[in-house]
């Protein structure tokens, strides 16, 4: 299998669902559409799947934490003392049995990108616009100065994890080390201010750590955020 990843796409897990955002948006313009002749459906086809490939990381990650939960019950189950115990939901997991979801989510936007830049009527700026030259010059300069800002309220059941944008500012990647020893995870990407994270220590007390990159036409700017706080069992 070959992976081809465009290099204005960001390596990281945050970045290739970042960096959609921008190109989407921008790509169903009807001034881009008639200038480089690519189709809106494959720009749809493409915006679609990258949903798609969130929602499937976040099922993965809740099916790792799931597995952890029903081992401790199931150790609860066969060594605890005599009673009961609440067995958590799977429904959120998904999928319904034998879905089909489309492959290639890269080579979808390496062809549209493709013939974007090998487009006569192609210019840089254009290229700038829809993220496919990374921030440069200037705009690199000023992009340092960009810092990320993120404050934590924990309740019993969560943490609400407030982001503030500032500077050229798009879009927040959210991710989150629930101290089990797995190290960073994706929360979320998006343009929300506040995110949630519904998480409880099964076992003992533990240290959540948050970090908030922000993003700008689909790639990162300044430096990343990060804020902890305690879960309690």
């Amino acid at each position: 299998m070959t992976i081809h990843h465009p290099s204005c796409i960001p390596n990281s897990q945050v970045g290739v669902l970042a960096w959609p955002h921008n190109f989407n948006s921008k790509a169903k313009n009807t001034a881009y559409l008639a200038k480089y002749g690519y189709e809106l459906q494959d720009v749809e086809d493409a915006e679609s799947l990258s949903l798609k490939y969130a929602n499937l990381l976040a099922r993965r990650d809740l099916a790792k934490k799931r597995s952890k939960e029903l081992t401790l019950i199931a150790r609860n189950v066969l060594e605890g003392d005599t009673g009961s115990t609440t067995l958590p939901g799977t429904k959120e997991l998904g999928p319904a049995e034998n879905e089909i979801i489309e492959t290639g989510l890269l080579a979808r936007y390496a062809a549209l990108i493709d013939q974007i830049r090998n487009h006569p009527n192609y210019s840089e700026a254009d290229g700038i616009d829809l993220g496919l030259v990374a921030n440069s010059g200037s705009q690199a300069a000023a992009s340092e100065q960009v810092q990320s800002r993120v404050t934590l309220h924990r309740s019993e059941y969560e943490t609400v994890i407030n982001c503030t944008k500032s500077g050229d500012a798009d879009a927040v990647g959210i991710e989150v080390d629930h101290g089990d020893g797995e190290g960073w995870k994706l929360l979320g990407v998006g343009t929300n201010a506040q995110w949630h994270d519904e998480f409880r220590s099964p076992e003992k007390p533990v240290v959540l750590r948050y970090r908030v990159t922000l993003y700008h036409r689909g790639h990162p700017i300044g430096k990343s955020a990060e804020a902890s706080t305690s879960s309690q069992p």
